[in-house]
């Protein structure tokens, strides 16, 4: 599959940060990544999560995705959570990372 161009989106509820950095880490491996547009991520907790857990799984994420030049958004209103948004696939969307904004444009 042709990942250029594209936005990818993660979400899960009260994961494993092992996991996560396991999937992270496959990823760079592969290469799959290297050419995205940009990469947005769910809450990954539940409104109990304590902070010092969101704050090593944001630590992670940035860690495993730093050497990338591609904009990162983190806690979308997206997965298991309540009040979550619909992300359409197959829709132009601009992810920016300045402002923390997901835009979903029109369909191709």
């Amino acid at each position: 599959m042709d990942y250029k161009g594209k936005i990818i989106i993660f979400e899960d509820i009260n994961e494993d940060i092992y996991k996560i950095d396991r999937m992270l880490t496959y990823l760079r491996m592969t290469k799959t990544i290297s050419e995205i547009a940009g990469i947005g991520f769910g809450s990954f907790s539940n409104d109990s999560c304590d902070l010092e857990w969101k704050d090593l799984l944001k630590s992670c994420i940035i860690e495993r995705l730093q050497e990338f030049d591609f904009p990162i958004l983190f806690d979308l209103p997206i997965g298991h959570i309540s009040g979550n948004a619909c992300i359409p696939l197959g829709y132009e969307a601009t992810l920016n990372g300045d402002n923390g904004i997901l835009s979903i444009d029109k369909p191709f």
